[in-house]
């Protein structure tokens, strides 16, 4: 009966943390450590597009014409825009107000 218990303890005890398991799949390792690579470079690249994007797209709005443009409305259904170079007020629908 003690010798049984005994077994029981050094079965719930033994663990193998820490230790280098000896027939680990190499191939796997290197698969894995490709794959590691791959998305590794992919990440830069889709990096470097986006910030490529930001900095033309904050450029054009940012030195792009009628960047002042002021839309409003005035209670009515009709939305207005007021051209800051021209000083007109024109309509939604591209018409000038009188």
């Amino acid at each position: 009966m003690q010798d049984e218990q005994q077994t029981h303890e050094s079965v719930l005890f033994s663990t193998t943390w820490s230790e280098p398991e000896e027939d680990f799949d190499r191939r796997a390792c290197r698969a894995y450590l490709h794959l590691l690579t791959q998305l590794e470079w992919a990440g830069k690249i889709l990096l470097v597009i986006f910030f490529l994007s930001f900095v033309i797209g904050a450029s054009a709005l940012l030195l792009g014409k009628n960047f002042e443009q002021i839309i409003f409305t005035d209670g009515t259904e009709v939305t207005c825009l007021f051209d800051t170079e021209t000083g007109q007020i024109i309509k939604s629908n591209g018409v000038p107000v009188q």
